[in-house]
């Protein structure tokens, strides 16, 4: 189903073809309008933007079950659009992306800097609204989802009555998959909806979350797009783009793969081995229950891999540490096999580790860097010796470790 349908040549439907003597550019007859109109004939106006729908309230409570934290909003900003690009195949220049959310309360923070943050980015529009609605509660069950459809049905009769719009453009309605959306999506998917057309030919549902809030009722019903976030390889196409925007492997020209998940595999170091293999080139990405950071090396991660000694070791952060995702210094050097740990990463950084002996679980970990070569504005833990922690204390234990093989 297309989003948007633009181009040369192409008319609406009912109107003069090309050839015929009714078309302005065939007619033998002088076209008595001036030279303007004719310019826009011949050099159409650019294709108007796509509406792009998305809940994120109940899509944010999903991530923080799996993960642990709140996730801000360039998260947020990331999965809409990979989302709009990856499984929509919207343009980027064509992409508007409405952010439905709760209205600030005033001793709610962090829902205002969320708001702050949405409303500072470029093509993104937030719309912050009361849930209780002359007494009725919305937002809790299928009252948003009915919301979306209206809204997208209206976007799309605009663009109708556009002066050069071609044909009907899709809106998409993205939501969380919770279970409480069930009946708004069956009636948005079967055309019941009693709005002023049939809601089917203007929406795409997408149903986009993470485990375990996304509900296996949408799995098996027709005209729903289920988009698992966690999983590959809708994980590496949102981490991607936050990678990306954020210049954290120094290029935005990479591939990732997954070849190891915790969440998935045993957690063991040898597990954890045996799926990595002799790979080179890997994406660590590290899940706290208050933040999320990560690190790339260059080598590999078995015992037999030499020391890795270069300049493309780097240390990064994604969330809760500072007010957008930065890199963080490190040591040049990787040891796969390293003492009192089974990986050490740049000095700073060990996996299967537990005080100074190493242990056959991915998950225990240490992390510290010196307070000396901390980026300004970390906003996370540090501990006794002046430490900055990202895992919140120098030993932890993570919720998760992913490790994707990525192609600079």
């Amino acid at each position: 189903m297309p989003v948007a349908c633009w181009g040369f040549g192409e008319t609406q439907k009912g109107g003069p073809t090309w050839g015929s003597e009714e078309h302005p550019l065939c007619s033998k007859t002088p076209d008595p309008r001036p030279l303007e109109a004719l310019f826009h004939i011949l050099v159409p106006t650019p294709p108007p933007p796509v509406p792009f729908l998305n809940d994120v309230a109940n899509l944010a409570k999903s991530f923080k079950e799996l993960f642990g934290p709140h996730p801000e909003g360039h998260l947020i900003v990331a999965w809409s659009k990979y989302i709009a690009t990856d499984i929509l195949r919207i343009p980027q220049h064509q992409i508007i992306i409405e952010i439905f959310h709760g209205r600030a309360r005033p001793w709610d923070k962090r829902t205002a800097e969320l708001h702050e943050y949405f409303d500072s980015q470029p093509n993104v529009r937030g719309r912050y609204y009361d849930y209780k609605i002359n007494g009725d509660q919305k937002g809790v069950d299928c009252g948003i989802v009915l919301k979306l459809a209206t809204i997208a049905v209206d976007y799309d009769n605009e663009m109708q009555r556009g002066r050069f719009s071609a044909f009907v453009n899709d809106t998409a309605v993205v939501l969380n998959g919770d279970g409480d959306c069930g009946e708004a999506v069956l009636k948005i998917t079967t055309g019941s909806l009693e709005l002023t057309r049939p809601v089917q030919h203007c929406l795409r549902v997408i149903m986009a979350g993470f485990w375990p809030n996304m509900s296996n009722d949408y799995r098996r019903m027709e005209g729903v797009t289920i988009v698992d976030l966690d999983k590959s390889p809708h994980l590496e196409g949102w981490l991607k783009i936050v990678l990306s925007d954020n210049n954290l492997l120094h290029t935005n020209n990479f591939q990732l793969g997954l070849l190891y998940s915790s969440r998935e595999h045993d957690k063991s170091v040898t597990e954890m081995r045996r799926g990595v293999g002799n790979t080179e080139g890997l994406l660590i990405i590290i899940y706290t229950p208050r933040s999320i950071f990560g690190a790339y090396i260059n080598g590999g991660l078995q015992p037999d891999q030499p020391t890795t000694r270069s300049n493309s070791v780097r240390i990064f952060s994604v969330l809760g540490h500072f007010s957008e995702p930065k890199s963080i210094p490190c040591a040049q050097y990787v040891e796969p096999d390293g003492v009192g740990a089974n990986v050490n990463v740049g000095g700073s950084l060990y996996l299967g580790c537990n005080g100074a002996r190493p242990v056959d679980n991915i998950l225990c970990c240490h992390q510290q860097t010196d307070e000396k070569i901390v980026p300004v504005g970390y906003m996370g833990q540090w501990n006794s010796d002046g430490y900055a922690v990202l895992g919140g204390e120098s030993d932890f234990d993570a919720c998760g470790v992913d490790i994707f093989l990525a192609t600079l």
